[in-house]
C-alpha cells in the first residue's frame, strides 16, 4: 500500500475527510481504525487514489446508511442496525468475511449476532405402554432447535395399537414453537398431522399463550389460556 515519505499509511483523502466529520460527530478512532471498521482491513496494491474497487462500493453502500437511504434488498425497510449495513456493503463489495460454525457450515456475523448461540438436538425415541386395555408401541424421531429465537421441536412418529379385536397403525408428524420473552409473556404452539391407517387424516392444533410474574418476596404466578381442537382434512 502507498506510504508517505514518513512510513505512514496514505489514506484517500475522502475517506480522510469522511473520518474528520465523524470525529465532529463523536468518533474516537484513528483514521486507520475508520478505515478498517467501514472499508474493511488496509490492503497492498491500492488502485490510484487509495481504495480497490471493493473499498469504493463499501463506502457508497455505508453512505447511503448515513443518509437514510439504505433498504434491504430492493424494496425492503429502511436499514438502521449498523451491522446491518456493514454486512450489505461487504457483500455488495464481494468482500463479506463468512464467520465458521462449530458445528460445521458458515454464516455471516451479522446473522451470527442475530440469532446467537443455537443448539442443536437430535433424537431417537420408542417404547411400549398400556392405555385403556390397549398395548401401544411407538417409534419416532425428532430435533430440537433451541436459540434466541426460541425453541424449535420437530418429530415424527409411528404407532401400533393393539386392542381386543384388531390392530391399527398410526403416523404422525408434529411440530411445535415455544417463546419467553423479557415482559414475562410466553406462546407457545404445536401442529401434529395423523394419518391412521385406512382412516381419515387429521390435524391437532394447539396454541397458549402466558403471562409469568415473579414477585419481590419470592414465588411467581403464572397464567396461562390455551385452545386445543382437531380438525380433519378434506
Amino acid at each position: 500500500m502507498p506510504d508517505d515519505k514518513k512510513g505512514r499509511v496514505k489514506i484517500n483523502p475522502k475517506i480522510v475527510a469522511e473520518h474528520k466529520r465523524e470525529q465532529k460527530e463523536g468518533y474516537k478512532g484513528t483514521v486507520e481504525e475508520y478505515y478498517e471498521e467501514f472499508y474493511g482491513p488496509i490492503p497492498d496494491g491500492l488502485e490510484k487514489g487509495g481504495m480497490t474497487k471493493g473499498q469504493k462500493k463499501v463506502g457508497k453502500v455505508m453512505r447511503e446508511f448515513k443518509a437514510g437511504k439504505l433498504h434491504s434488498g430492493k424494496k425492503g425497510p429502511i436499514v438502521k442496525n449498523p451491522k446491518q449495513a456493514i454486512a450489505i456493503a461487504l457483500s455488495e463489495a464481494g468482500m463479506s468475511k463468512p464467520k465458521e460454525m462449530s458445528g460445521g457450515g458458515e454464516v455471516s456475523e451479522y446473522v451470527s449476532d442475530l440469532i446467537g448461540p443455537t443448539t442443536v438436538t437430535p433424537r431417537v425415541e420408542g417404547g411400549t405402554r398400556q392405555e385403556s386395555g390397549a398395548i401401544i408401541k411407538d417409534k419416532g424421531v425428532g430435533i430440537n432447535i433451541g436459540g434466541k429465537f426460541g425453541n424449535i421441536d420437530i418429530s415424527k412418529r409411528e404407532e401400533k395399537i393393539k386392542f381386543v379385536g384388531g390392530e391399527q397403525k398410526i403416523d404422525s408428524t408434529t411440530g411445535a414453537y415455544q417463546k419467553k420473552f423479557e415482559s414475562g409473556v410466553g406462546i407457545q404452539g404445536s401442529i401434529t398431522k395423523r394419518s391412521p391407517e385406512g382412516g381419515r387424516k387429521q390435524t391437532d392444533k394447539r396454541a397458549t399463550i402466558s403471562y409469568e410474574k415473579t414477585f419481590s418476596k419470592g414465588g411467581a404466578v403464572e397464567i396461562g389460556k390455551g385452545r386445543d381442537y382437531i380438525k380433519d382434512l378434506l
